[in-house]
């Protein structure tokens, strides 16, 4: 007799990512949080911070999470984040023209749960 299991488990290896984006020790609210991979092949994993200045990062729409490793973090207001996107789609802007960085750091996501807060 053989038996064949099939799971459904996740098929990438992430880390769970949350922490806290201040300013000048104040919430940061509606700030883009995105993570990109220093691995070539990597997905970014994102989020947008709420009132109080939490975020929570997705690697899907529906999969919490970031992959394991090394990655460049960039922090953008989520207004020109998505007005940059739109003009790019409409062909009125240079990419970068609109989308004001506000910060950019490097950090390693670890298996498990991970805090990262960003104070700006």
């Amino acid at each position: 007799m053989c038996l064949v299991l099939a799971g459904c488990g996740s098929r990438y290896d992430l880390g769970r990512v949350q922490g806290r984006v201040t300013i000048d020790g104040q919430p940061a609210e509606g700030l883009v949080v995105q993570f990109q991979p220093t691995a070539k092949r990597g997905s970014s994993s994102a989020a947008i911070t709420d009132a109080d200045g939490w975020y929570q990062l997705m690697y899907t729409f529906n999969t919490p999470g970031a992959e394991l490793g090394e990655h460049i973090v960039t922090i953008r207001s989520a207004a020109e984040y998505y007005e940059e996107d739109c003009a790019q789609a409409a062909g009125t802007t240079a990419p970068g023209q609109a989308n004001r960085l506000l910060a950019q750091r490097r950090v390693t996501v670890k298996a498990g749960r991970n805090r990262i807060d960003f104070d700006l």
